[in-house]
């Protein structure tokens, strides 16, 4: 599934691949939809894959407005998202990293260990 952005610049380009690439690899970690990962949605599931796409995005330098539109939300919401991922990341003792990589840059994800996201 596409996601149409309307981000415009020169960066958009970039941006929308760098999205594309990064939602396919989270939906696919969470087992979700791409459409269900940018909608109002609001169950645990969703918000975590969410929050975790939003970091990756961020990680690659991509700016929280440029974000929050892509997922229909405000920038504010995105800096709402990064903390919550980096604060799970830090106290959850479950989770373990591993690599994938971006297009364009190594990233770190986030896997659970013995946690099921469905």
């Amino acid at each position: 599934m596409t996601h149409q952005t309307t981000i415009l610049g020169p960066s958009s380009r970039v941006f929308e691949a760098d999205f594309e690439e990064i939602t396919e690899k989270v939906c696919d970690v969470y087992g979700i939809s791409q459409q269900l990962l940018v909608s109002k949605n609001r169950s645990f599931r969703v918000c975590e894959a969410r929050n975790e796409a939003v970091w990756h995005l961020l990680q690659l330098g991509h700016s929280y407005t440029a974000i929050g539109r892509a997922f229909n939300r405000d920038h504010s919401t995105v800096i709402h998202a990064e903390k919550r991922h980096q604060k799970r990341v830090e106290e959850e003792s479950r989770f373990s990293a591993y690599r994938f990589t971006s297009a364009r840059s190594p990233v770190v994800a986030v896997k659970s260990e013995g946690f099921s996201h469905g």
